[in-house]
């Protein structure tokens, strides 16, 4: 009856009746791999998370929205630019982003406030010789060399 309370697999029965310090050994390296398996899957999370918040922020610049709002897009969302475009489709308008159909309105804009600027300032300067009009901020906009922007400032 004895031998049926004794237990094959109790560690530190083991331990006491082979005398050795290989069972001791070992369960060091078990811990010792237990902690840098641990470590190594914060790091694997905090990695995964600092690229999933960098892709999202990509994805939310070149859509022409503030890479703040990743904070509000949901965590399981896939962050491919498909999925990312979808959701904005649905919830962008509450960020101030362009409501479907005025995409175009939204990036001319930026172009018609500036023309009102500049010829509000000529106005006050008195200078009425400048017109400015869309097509020079789109010609400045694509100049690829700095002799090309001088060339269009000049009004050539």
């Amino acid at each position: 009856m004895a031998q049926d309370n004794y237990n094959l697999y109790d560690m530190d029965d083991l331990e006491d009746a082979q005398g050795s310090d290989l069972v001791k050994k070992l369960r060091a390296k078990i811990d010792e791999m237990s902690k840098f398996a641990k470590e190594l899957e914060k790091e694997n999370s905090s990695l995964k998370a600092g690229e999933r918040k960098r892709s999202v922020a990509s994805v939310l610049e070149s859509k022409g929205y503030n890479p703040k709002i990743a904070a509000f897009i949901p965590g399981d969302l896939d962050p491919t630019e498909d999925n990312l475009t979808d959701w904005l489709t649905e919830y962008g308008d509450v960020f101030g982003g362009p409501v479907q159909g005025q995409e175009q309105e939204a990036t001319q804009a930026p172009v018609q406030h500036q023309i009102h600027a500049q010829q509000r300032m000529d106005a006050a300067e008195g200078n009425s010789r400048t017109t400015i009009t869309p097509d020079v901020f789109a010609r400045i906009e694509e100049a690829q060399s700095e002799d090309e922007l001088l060339a269009i400032l000049r009004g050539a």
